[in-house]
């Protein structure tokens, strides 16, 4: 059995307990939102999302097109509550500037860690 140290604790635990979060930088980030956005049948938005986008008359046309030119508020994280990477982008849209929180998330069996899907968490009118 391999044992790694863990600095923190002192103790030696087996490589087994040794949980890898994947890696993914904002520049991989950025292209496959670029990539899955041309296909905008893999958007997908939260109830949330679509809840805020009807009050503050932001159109899925608007947040769609965001996704294919946008910078980063907040850098891709992984969330170990949903499985998946959380990320907030900005973008100007035709009438307004948007935030757009969203996730990127693979619903594919071979676990190729590639995102094959977006899902749209909030949209904010800035």
């Amino acid at each position: 059995m391999n044992i790694s140290r863990y600095s923190k604790c002192n103790k030696t635990m087996p490589d087994d307990n040794v949980i890898q979060l994947p890696s993914l930088s904002a520049d991989e980030a950025e292209q496959y939102i670029k990539d899955i956005a041309r296909t905008s049948r893999r958007v997908f938005f939260a109830p949330h999302a679509k809840q805020r986008m009807v009050e503050r008359h932001v159109t899925r046309k608007e947040v769609i097109d965001c996704l294919g030119r946008f910078r980063f508020f907040e850098e891709p994280n992984w969330s170990l509550n949903h499985g998946n990477w959380q990320m907030t982008i900005e973008s100007q849209s035709i009438d307004a500037f948007l935030r757009i929180g969203l996730s990127l998330g693979n619903k594919t069996q071979d676990e190729d860690g590639k995102a094959n899907y977006i899902l749209i968490i909030t949209v904010i009118d800035l």
